[in-house]
């Protein structure tokens, strides 16, 4: 009487676990650039919802801006990250950045964001 195997040989479990493993590195190190990302995401959203905000000049409301991100502990990476124009009375936000990160050896993600928000004060 023949027996048959059953279940997963020692190689194939290493190398399952090997594959989760490097997708679990790589969601490390990418969670905290996403997560200041939404950090400021949400600030600048909080920003337009507040329309006494609107009516203010833009060297203002970038000051008001700056401040928020300095409470939630987010830093823009570079001052033209951030670009605040008013054109007709429609204030438009464009957040346009990208950072890179440090991966492995010699190897780097770049993650790149680029958001508009136009607001019409009311």
């Amino acid at each position: 009487m023949k027996k048959q195997q059953r279940g997963a040989s020692f190689f194939s479990t290493m190398m399952i676990l090997m594959v989760i493993g490097i997708f679990a590195a790589v969601g490390l190190k990418l969670y905290p650039v996403y997560f200041d990302h939404y950090l400021i995401n949400s600030t600048v959203v909080d920003l337009t919802e507040n329309q006494s905000e609107m009516t203010k000049s833009t060297h203002e409301i970038r000051l008001s801006l700056s401040k928020r991100f300095r409470i939630n502990q987010v830093k823009l990476p570079s001052e033209e990250a951030l670009k605040l124009e008013r054109n007709e009375g429609v204030l438009t936000i464009t957040l346009n950045y990208q950072v890179e990160v440090p991966m492995f050896f010699n190897v780097a993600a770049l993650v790149k964001f680029d958001e508009k928000y136009e607001v019409i004060p009311r």
